[in-house]
């Protein structure tokens, strides 16, 4: 059975893991005094990629079952929160751009998914 309990603790992780690497990423950049409006595009999309696939892997992991559907979910509902994101400011919106990342969120939060439900060892280190 379908638990949207654990789907929506999923997105809620991919979004607190996002702000949490934003964060660092960002401070990285002013750090090294890189010029932000060039490295925004392309941290962003690492960052949300990364986020996803940790995140669709958790998910997974936590269902026990049904990994590329729950990793698919992730992404989508991640995806209708990056839209509202970006849609509220009103900026000019490139949409070859934003279709482009968010098929790399479906990508990265299946992979993601389906890493999680077949692992069968805990993680040592």
């Amino acid at each position: 059975m379908f638990n949207f309990k654990k789907l929506f603790v999923g997105v809620l992780f991919s979004i607190a893991l996002s702000f949490v690497l934003l964060a660092a990423a960002a401070g990285c950049i002013v750090k090294l005094g890189l010029p932000s409006d060039a490295a925004a595009g392309t941290v962003g999309l690492i960052v949300g990629v990364a986020a996803l696939c940790v995140a669709g892997m958790v998910t997974a992991r936590w269902a026990g079952e049904r990994g590329l559907i729950y990793g698919v979910f992730v992404s989508a509902l991640y995806s209708v929160v990056f839209l509202v994101f970006l849609i509220i400011p009103g900026c000019n919106i490139d949409w070859r751009t934003v279709l482009i990342r968010i098929a790399a969120y479906f990508v990265s939060g299946a992979l993601g998914g389906i890493l999680g439900v077949n692992r069968t060892q805990h993680i040592r280190f």
